[in-house]
């Protein structure tokens, strides 16, 4: 009750005010603005990390540098004065799991190692059949000529030929004398 009685008084305190006759107010706002903008982005994408790739999918990813120079041409309003910005935008991106890494580089070595082996292994396979297939030749008496571009494929091979002498791939004679004798000579000695 003493807060209505206290603003019954407040209120009877004001004096009363009047507008005046014949003043129209008009809202009419004006406001000027002038001002110079210029946009320009650089825009740094990342890359992929920096991927080896050994094989049979096995793929390990690497701490990558990436660097990004950039060149920014344009117009500056309202004078058309021209600017160049350039500038370069650097990255390096590390793979965070390193007991991934560790397994990978595992996984890498054990493919190189396969890898090689079945090199080897193909390398072998090649030198058994070159051998074997010169060998036979030999034997049949059939020899390549020492000026042909494939003489050094059999040279290295010595086998019986037909006459019963080791010779090599070229027809040269390894041994003098034929091995029906050194084998007579040979069983002669034993007895």
């Amino acid at each position: 009750m003493k807060r209505i009685i206290g603003l019954l008084l407040l209120l009877s305190a004001c004096p009363q005010v009047y507008a005046e006759e014949g003043v129209t107010a008009v809202a009419n706002p004006q406001a000027t603005s002038s001002g110079n903008v210029t946009n320009q982005a650089v825009q740094v994408t990342n890359t992929n990390l920096f991927q080896n790739t050994y094989g049979a999918g096995v793929q390990c990813q690497g701490t990558t540098l990436s660097v990004s120079p950039f060149v920014i041409g344009g117009f500056s309003a309202p004078e058309s004065n021209v600017k160049n910005d350039y500038g370069v935008a650097a990255t390096i991106s590390v793979p965070l799991d390193r007991e991934a890494g560790r397994l990978c580089r595992e996984a890498a070595r054990t493919q190189i190692a396969r890898a090689q082996t079945e090199t080897d292994k193909a390398q072998l396979d090649y030198n058994l059949v070159r051998a074997l297939k010169c060998a036979e030749m030999i034997q049949a008496g059939a020899f390549l000529h020492p000026s042909s571009p494939y003489a050094n494929l059999c040279v290295d091979i010595v086998a019986l030929d037909n006459t019963g002498r080791y010779r090599n791939g070229i027809g040269q004679v390894i041994s003098g004398q034929p091995q029906s004798s050194v084998s007579q000579n040979n069983q002669a000695a034993s007895y």
